[in-house]
């Protein structure tokens, strides 16, 4: 019985040490990683603001121009949510985010995406995500951050991708 009350008196003793520690632990992980903060994030590099307003003015009141578009926005499996993959589908595309689309002035129907690419850009998940929306429909137009086109270059690349709109490309 004694053995039992020392085993039991070392046993709690472990458990507030370790508790203790756990907690000193994550109260030092914690200032070490900042705390549970949000603040503001710049929504468009300076490069991107640019080539915004160009895009803009290329296409005139032909288009609405949407920055920062997230890709759940824009498509959707045609699984059911209560599909047991629609989630795990869903999370392949849903996250990305598209430069710009250009939308439909009256309707607001995206048309067109429009990419600005750097080095950074991973081709091959690029390539995926530019069949994910044009499986539903959506081409992209991707171009050079650094090789960026004129004003007239740009609207004639649009206007020649969105189908019904070649002839006012001219």
């Amino acid at each position: 019985m004694q053995s039992l009350l020392i085993f039991t008196a070392f046993g709690l003793a472990a458990l507030v040490l370790g508790a203790g520690g756990f907690l000193l632990s994550s109260r030092w992980a914690r200032r070490r990683a900042g705390t549970l903060r949000f603040v503001p994030k710049t929504f468009l590099t300076g490069n991107e603001v640019e080539f915004f307003h160009r895009l803009r003015r290329a296409v005139g009141s032909d288009f609405l121009v949407m920055a920062q578009v997230s890709m759940g926005a824009l498509i959707d499996t045609q699984l059911k949510p209560e599909h047991p993959l629609y989630w795990t589908v869903r999370e392949k595309f849903a996250g990305r985010i598209c430069d710009y689309v250009l939308c439909h002035p009256r309707t607001l129907e995206p048309l067109l995406v429009v990419e600005l690419d750097d080095r950074m850009h991973d081709f091959a998940r690029d390539k995926l995500r530019d069949d994910f929306l044009a499986q539903a429909g959506l081409q992209t137009l991707r171009f050079w951050s650094r090789d960026k086109p004129a004003e007239p270059e740009l609207r004639h690349a649009v206007l020649a991708r969105v189908p019904g709109t070649a002839k006012r490309a001219a």
